[in-house]
């Protein structure tokens, strides 16, 4: 037998609500003991947007923060080498936007 949804429901849904998801990009080098700032991107759904690393590894001395419409990774790296690491945002509802695997590579100072 199946179910349908009450006539309702189906005029409650937010025929406008778009798909979250985290578009930033391949970030650019950056220098070990130089600060570092780049901006984070999410578009649909309801900002303001949380980040958060969600798997994998920051470079050492660089952090995600941010609450709003975008986030920052920032900081002054301490380590040479290249870092992969999964970048999740969640909009304001809570809902999870599609995350994003990011590569930064830190280089030396010359």
């Amino acid at each position: 037998m199946r179910r349908l949804l009450p006539l309702a429901l189906l005029f409650a849904l937010p025929l406008w609500a778009e798909y979250c998801k985290t578009t930033t990009t391949t970030p650019p080098d950056g220098i070990v003991g130089h600060p570092y700032s780049y901006v984070l991107k999410s578009q649909g759904g309801a900002s303001p947007y949380a980040y958060f690393e969600s798997g994998g590894s920051l470079p050492d001395g660089l952090v995600i923060q941010g609450k709003g419409d975008d986030g920052w990774l920032r900081g002054t790296p301490r380590k040479a080498g290249t870092f992969t690491f999964t970048l999740t945002a969640f909009e304001y509802g809570g809902a999870s936007c599609t995350p994003v695997r990011v590569t930064i590579t830190i280089k030396e100072q010359q």
